[in-house]
């Protein structure tokens, strides 16, 4: 009877430590998620940025060809 009652108790204990785990890994994958995000945001910025330097590089490429004329 006491082995089917350790056995019953590991059982238990194997399920709570799986849940555990289940549980860490979703947090950590949560978090990698919210540095890759905030990191797209990031590119993203400085890619608009570059995007409006090349813009203000054309403008005034195209103001120095209308004063040559």
């Amino acid at each position: 009877m006491k082995y089917i009652q350790k056995i019953i108790a590991s059982g238990y204990l194997l399920i709570v430590l799986l849940i555990g785990c289940i549980a860490y890994i979703w947090f950590y994958e949560w978090q990698m998620v919210t540095v890759l995000e905030t990191d797209n945001k990031r590119i993203d910025r400085f890619r608009k940025e570059i995007n409006n330097i090349h813009v203000q590089l054309i403008d005034f490429s195209l103001l120095g060809e209308t004063v040559l004329e």
